[in-house]
């Protein structure tokens, strides 16, 4: 669908061209305000009632915490889901209609408390209607919610429907999760999400638009079917989900690490009990001594090694030093004897008288003259 913008006094109204009106439906997109809300009686709250609880803002809604409730939990070590009721003593025997779940009041004063990884089927006080709007006024709305910030920084988080369906009247729920080691105690009609409705775009013709809100309310007549629909158009209290949801949330895993952990306990003072420990400790210890006992006799090798090592070396010098010593005292002895052998010899030739020699026809004597 196009349209084109047209001024209406100080306000710019988009102009629809096929019924060229200015407020036609099909023009209307956005997020719905505070006074449209109202107006259209999407929440049954009142608006006084409303603004006094500080629920209703500009564009926005809080969300508060109903009566009924689903909440995961340990039952004698075994995960359990139990119907925990937060509301009035009226409400309560409403809901306590000989079901062989009868809901639980609060042990605290109409205090909700999620168990550590636990989880919550948690029931909102307000009905949302986005059905009377489609049939009266022929306007589609749609909304979406999720958990206020407050709540996120105490470790939980929440699952919910993707969309608030056009043609839908109903409670809203959503599950919460405990992702704390501790527990998460919530108050009755306190603030837990905020929720925005916006229009859904769709074909000016009246004859298709009707036709597609009969087609959302035929599917939601066969979805909301049931003894605790609310007349085939949307839910009307927590009895519609299961009443033992056994495999969800982590309330189960960690009954699992629980019962692992106590085992675990018991397993250890049965060992302790059995001298296990101390069988151990011994096995530990001699093992710890032979090996003391191992290093010392390698290191009582080594000693003896180099030892031996020093004591061959310390023996060679020895044996060379006298070996040479002796070498060198024979050698002095030989020149000892040689040097006595030649002053014998010497001794023995001044004894001796040495013949001159004769003249040979020249005189050898001082200033002698020579003849024929």
């Amino acid at each position: 669908m196009s349209g084109t913008c047209q001024n209406i006094g100080h306000v710019a109204v988009e102009r629809c061209q096929d019924c060229k009106r200015a407020h036609c439906n099909a023009t209307m997109a956005g997020t719905l305000s505070r006074d449209e809300i109202s107006d259209y009686s999407i929440i049954d709250t009142k608006v006084s009632e409303a603004k006094k609880c500080k629920s209703a803002k500009a564009t926005t809604y809080d969300l508060r915490l109903g009566h009924a409730h689903l909440v995961s939990g340990l039952e004698n070590g075994k995960p359990v889901w139990k119907r925990v009721f937060t509301g009035g003593l009226e409400d309560w025997s409403a809901l306590n209609d000989g079901s062989a779940y009868p809901f639980v009041p609060a042990k605290l004063e109409r205090i909700l408390e999620i168990p550590a990884f636990g989880s919550a089927l948690v029931q909102f006080e307000e009905t949302i209607d986005t059905l009377s709007i489609a049939q009266e006024k022929c306007i589609l709305v749609v909304g979406r919610f999720d958990l206020k910030l407050s709540l996120v920084n105490q470790a939980l988080i929440s699952q919910q429907a993707t969309q608030v369906e056009s043609c839908y009247k109903g409670k809203l729920f959503c599950f919460l999760h405990n992702l704390s080691s501790q527990p998460v105690k919530l108050k009755y009609l306190q603030r837990l999400a905020t929720i925005e409705f916006s229009y859904v775009s769709c074909l000016c013709s009246g004859k298709k638009r009707r036709a597609i809100i009969n087609e959302l309310v035929k599917n939601n007549q066969e979805k909301y079917a049931g003894d605790y629909g609310l007349d085939g158009t949307g839910i009307r209290d927590v009895r519609w989900f299961p009443s033992e949801p056994n495999t969800w949330g982590l309330v189960k895993l960690y009954a699992k690490l629980k019962r692992l952990r106590r085992d675990t306990k018991r397993h250890v003072k049965a060992c302790i009990k059995n001298d296990f420990f101390t069988d151990v400790v011994d096995l530990l210890k001699d093992r710890l001594e032979q090996q003391i006992r191992l290093r010392r006799m390698i290191g009582g090798w080594l000693v003896t090694l180099i030892i031996a090592l020093i004591v061959a070396l310390v023996t060679w010098w020895f044996t060379w030093s006298v070996t040479w010593q002796g070498d060198a005292i024979k050698e002095l002895q030989s020149q000892y004897r040689e040097i006595r052998q030649l002053q014998a010899d010497v001794d023995s030739l001044k004894g001796q008288t040495i013949d001159e020699p004769k003249a040979s026809g020249y005189n050898t004597g001082a200033g002698g003259e020579s003849g024929d």
